[in-house]
Order: structure tokens, then C-alpha cells, then sequence
């Protein structure tokens, strides 16, 4: 499969509901499951999350 490796980021970020979780469990940073998850937006060229901005 073509975007494998952002999929599953964005597969294990969904099942965890959060960055941190989701690297965990992926065996990788938090800054690597963010930039797989830019990468597979700039892909499929739409935005496939909604980031929460916390003030």
C-alpha cells in the first residue's frame, strides 16, 4: 500500500486520541507521527484532522 506507513500513524493516533499514545504504541515520536501525518495530507490534499488549539 502506497501511504502504508502514514496510515497506520493516522490509524493509531485515531485509536489512541492522542499524539503521545499513538507514537507509543507505533514504536515512534510524537514529531514523527505529526510530520507522517502532514506528509499524508500533502498526499491526499485535503486535511484530515482537525487540530485543537489550546489557549
Amino acid at each position: 500500500m502506497f501511504f502504508s506507513k502514514q496510515l497506520n500513524q493516522f490509524i493509531a493516533l485515531a485509536k489512541n486520541g492522542s499524539l503521545n499514545q499513538a507514537a507509543e504504541s507505533t514504536n515512534v515520536t510524537s514529531s514523527a507521527i505529526s510530520q507522517g501525518l502532514i506528509l499524508l495530507e500533502k498526499k491526499l490534499g485535503k486535511n484530515i484532522l482537525v487540530k485543537k488549539i489550546k489557549y
